[in-house]
């Protein structure tokens, strides 16, 4: 069994998309550009990271203007993100046996805002801090883990959403599994194969894996 499993956040724990929609939708208007892609457009275009949707809605995408998207979507439309479905009764199922831990490539202070909001903030005994470990791929992130609980990295379990994710893990020596419930990305026996690691399409089946 395994001792730890680490979340990614949007896309895995939340589903963010319509907030995205709705944030890029708004950042249009703001520098006076027409906006016409569809929730799906935006679930297709973000599967790894918002940066390519704020090129394609305004042109550019510097520090700045993310920074404006997310402030956007996480304040004016905080009330669109949804929790992964069936996700608090896994948690519940497993909190006193397994350690869960957030590694988000959001700091650390934003990170926490989001699930103590959507009330689920006790589960997870560390938010990582990617200002002090850097973004993913870097794999800071994970001796951190091991350092601060003593925990082999056999012993751990990442769930993400996208291919930053998976090559974090894939350096680090970690297990991956790939979440599908919210990014879009197809669950089936070809992705797997071609992306060599187990792919689910609900909230609920990663315990299978633990």
């Amino acid at each position: 069994m395994k001792k730890c499993v680490i979340f990614d956040l949007d896309g895995t724990i939340i589903c963010s998309q319509m907030a995205w929609f709705y944030a890029a939708r708004d950042l249009c208007a703001l520098h006076g550009r027409e906006f016409n892609l569809s929730v799906d457009d935006v679930r297709k275009i973000t599967r790894n990271s918002i940066r390519p949707l704020i090129t394609e809605v305004i042109g550019k995408c510097d520090g700045e203007t993310v920074n404006n998207f997310w402030c956007i979507a996480y304040r004016k439309y905080f009330n669109c993100l949804t929790l992964a479905p069936k996700l608090i009764s896994s948690l519940n199922k497993y909190e006193n046996d397994v350690l869960f831990v957030l590694f988000s490539n959001k700091d650390k202070m934003h990170s926490e805002n989001i699930i103590r909001r959507l009330g689920i903030a006790r589960f997870f005994r560390l938010v990582i801090d990617v200002n002090v470990v850097g973004r993913k791929p870097n794999t800071y992130g994970f001796n951190l883990i091991c350092s601060e609980f003593q925990i082999e990295r056999e012993n751990m379990l990442f769930v993400g959403d996208s291919i930053t994710d998976l090559i974090a893990a894939r350096h680090a020596g970690v297990d991956f599994l790939f979440a599908t419930w919210c990014s879009g990305f197809p669950s089936n026996v070809a992705c797997s194969q071609y992306f060599d690691c187990h792919m689910v399409n609900s909230s609920s089946e990663f315990v299978r894996f633990i």
